[in-house]
């Protein structure tokens, strides 16, 4: 029910319908700088990369926590199992819609930690070469990371372990292009964003392999707008956040990506 005070209106009233996000709770997760959220928001990750743990200064850890009607408690501390100092652990996370399968970043690469009921467990691992950023799809079936030297790796969970996906870049791509990645929700694209100039591509899973699908230039900005820091992708729109305002771009038909408007 909304109420409304109406002294001194004029009918007929109109009602702006803008609503107001009131901060629900508090978590208590010292250190964390990087955060993902299962679907429904019941369920969230923290990772905390410059964690002091039983493995030494700065080994990091990543926490979850978990929603049971308005109150929220810490569910695990997932800490993987060659835990060293300098390790920070944490310092990029990903969590699948479901809640049920965590990749988490560290200086030696990506531990996966799969959940059953309440209990986490440490699953996998791949080691990476100079990894910056990590994506994993709704369904926790595809995994994405970047690089700062080298072309996105992709991978594809085949219910024993990660595989590496084909992917198609083509001729023109620097090494290290991709260092924003995001999913979007069906698992099928990708949106890679430059963190070097403004620019970012969607890529496209087709019968056999990721190929691009668009190149997302810029038709407005702001003047402080000189890299990418970070990008999202939906169902129908690409999100492209800027250093000092964010582009959106439509995507129409099946292809076709045009800019909406910058959302600064």
């Amino acid at each position: 029910r909304i109420e409304v005070d109406d002294e001194g209106a004029r009918y007929p009233l109109v009602v702006d319908p803008l609503l107001y996000l009131v901060r629900e709770a508090t978590l208590a997760a010292p250190g964390g700088t990087t955060v993902a959220s299962s679907r429904l928001g019941d369920r969230v990750i923290v990772g905390a990369p410059g964690d002091d743990t039983a493995a030494g200064i700065d080994a990091g850890r990543a926490r979850v926590f978990l929603r049971s009607g308005t109150a929220w408690g810490e569910e695990a501390q997932l800490e993987p199992a060659a835990a060293r100092a300098g390790g920070n652990f944490g310092r990029a996370v990903a969590l699948s819609a479901a809640g049920t399968r965590a990749a988490i970043l560290g200086a030696d690469g990506v531990v996966f930690f799969a959940r059953s009921g309440a209990v986490w467990t440490e699953e996998s691992t791949l080691a990476v070469v100079s990894p910056n950023d990590i994506a994993m799809s709704a369904d926790g079936a595809r995994f994405a990371v970047s690089h700062r030297v080298l072309e996105p790796d992709v991978y594809l969970w085949t219910g024993a372990a990660w595989t590496p996906d084909t992917i198609s870049l083509g001729a023109g791509y620097d090494p290290g292009f991709a260092e924003r990645i995001a999913f979007s929700p069906d698992g099928i694209r990708m949106l890679f964003g430059d963190g070097r100039m403004v620019r970012a591509w969607v890529f496209v899973r087709g019968a056999s392999s990721w190929t691009e699908e668009a190149a997302l230039d810029p038709t407005s900005g702001l003047p402080g707008d000189t890299v990418v820091r970070e990008v999202a992708l939906s169902a129908d729109r690409a999100f492209v956040g800027l250093s000092s305002s964010t582009l959106v771009f439509l995507r129409g038909g099946v292809t076709t990506f045009t800019q909406d408007h910058p959302a600064t």
